[in-house]
């Protein structure tokens, strides 16, 4: 939080309400409705459509882990992408009441690949969904903007298809910026995080280790 001058006055977590939640899953819902209907649509002739993709986990990082929450005293088996989910999310729900078990989720998140926008459909590991795309949100994201061309173009009977290549090349082009804009959010978050705990020093705070790297450790505090 931030006062006139942008100068961090407080960090806080973000609370997800369970409005949010609920608009959240609505969204998903219609995101799949659309990639679903136009999948459908050209079953025998592809329509070349906008997917958000996302493929399944990194099988070495994800024996790297398991070996890693062994160490813990946690037992993780993923011998199926089907089991590394329900795995995944036994271990978020266990950290919850155990917050030592914290460092094991951003090694989890290391495991997953990153979700990105193709032509080509893979599916969606991450929300266990065949057909997904990025729809709801049009005003903010262009890769929705293509999506509503070429559904708008689908509807009504009508049958229209766009270059699969083209699209291609302007779906790596979104992830790419994407990835930039993302970056640049976690940045300035750091910065500003940074800024707001040079207040700070000298004081001592309780916290557990959430993280590690090579140049060092993350904690997160307690209070």
């Amino acid at each position: 939080m931030l006062d006139e001058q942008g100068v961090p006055v407080e960090v806080y977590v973000k609370e997800r309400r369970d409005s949010n939640m609920l608009i959240e899953d609505f969204m998903l819902l219609a995101n799949r409705e659309v990639a679903t209907y136009i999948s459908k649509k050209g079953e025998i002739n592809e329509i070349p459509f906008v997917y958000r993709v996302h493929d399944q986990p990194d099988a070495d990082k994800v024996a790297e882990l398991i070996r890693f929450a062994r160490e813990m005293g946690v037992q993780i088996h993923a011998d199926t992408p089907e089991q590394i989910a329900k795995a995944y999310n036994k271990l978020a729900k266990q950290a919850v009441t155990d917050p030592t078990l914290k460092i094991l989720e951003p090694l989890a998140i290391r495991t997953m690949a990153k979700a990105e926008y193709s032509a080509n459909n893979i599916g969606h590991y991450g929300l266990g969904f065949q057909y997904y795309s990025h729809f709801t949100s049009p005003i903010r994201r262009y890769s929705d903007v293509l999506a509503h061309r070429i559904l708008f173009s689908n509807l009504n009977g009508a049958t229209e298809r766009v270059g699969k290549e083209k699209l291609e090349h302007q779906c790596k082009y979104i992830s790419k910026q994407e990835r930039k804009a993302n970056e640049a959010e976690r940045e300035s978050v750091k910065y500003k995080q940074t800024e707001f705990m040079k207040k700070h020093l000298g004081e001592v705070f309780e916290g557990v280790i959430s993280g590690l790297i090579d140049r060092g450790i993350f904690v997160e505090t307690l209070h």
